[in-house]
């Protein structure tokens, strides 16, 4: 009886131990890869690409730990951990120094700390890997704009428009450009055009929740909206 007891407790610990096996098995980087990507939370997304990671073997390849880092910029990117994602962007592009987005986006993260002029040598960056990036010449142009630099700035907001006539950011970085060139009949036009498109510029409580959105970030884009609402039809 009591051999037979000892078999019993060895066959479970066994199980027990396979069982333990298989499922970390597939807990791997692939598996936390999959499954941040599924995720729309940006905790669980952190969570699970952090987990992917730990877990990356040589077998799972360069390329895509880069992936996994850039990913994981996103997740914190998403929270307001602008520096955290700048990291991992880093991360990113030692491994994959050809991944435009991973440039675009920690230009962004730098915009959104204040430091401009790293973010406009991403964007340059950006436009050199994809020269039809039409965000990266909007916030370049941007940046040219609060610089005082309207030659640049418009040149390059015309570029972003020659590439997508249809957003209307674009044509609100138009219509700064010709307000600050005192342009008015021009400004007019195309802060008409960018609120046929955007509903919310026509009030407001619309250019509020822009703001919120992360729209018109500076004083100076802030004062220019409010001047362009003010001009006579």
């Amino acid at each position: 009886m009591k051999k037979i007891l000892i078999i019993v407790l060895i066959s479970l610990v066994i199980l027990l131990i396979c069982g333990f096996y298989k499922y970390n098995k597939y807990r791997n980087f692939v598996y936390w890869g999959n499954r941040g990507l599924k995720e729309t939370n940006a905790t669980k997304q952190i969570e699970c690409f952090t987990n992917a990671i730990r877990r990356w073997q040589n077998s799972d390849g360069y390329n895509n730990k880069a992936v996994a880092y850039y990913n994981l910029g996103n997740g914190y990117f998403a929270q307001g951990e602008y520096e955290k994602a700048i990291v991992f962007y880093g991360k990113t592009i030692e491994l994959n120094p050809g991944l435009t987005a991973a440039y675009y986006n920690r230009g962004l993260a730098y915009t959104k700390k204040g430091d401009y002029a790293r973010s406009i040598i991403d964007y340059n960056k950006t436009i050199e890997l994809n020269p039809k990036h039409v965000g990266a010449y909007y916030n370049r142009g941007l940046f040219y704009f609060e610089k005082s630099d309207y030659k640049k700035a418009m040149s390059n907001f015309i570029k972003a428009q020659e590439i997508n006539s249809k957003l209307w950011n674009v044509l609100i970085g138009i219509a700064f450009v010709n307000m600050k060139q005192t342009n008015f009949v021009k400004a007019k036009y195309y802060f008409k055009q960018a609120k046929e498109l955007q509903s919310l510029l026509n009030n407001t409580s619309g250019l509020f929740e822009l703001e919120k959105r992360g729209y018109f970030y500076t004083s100076k884009q802030k004062d220019t909206i409010k001047d362009l609402r003010y001009l006579k039809d």
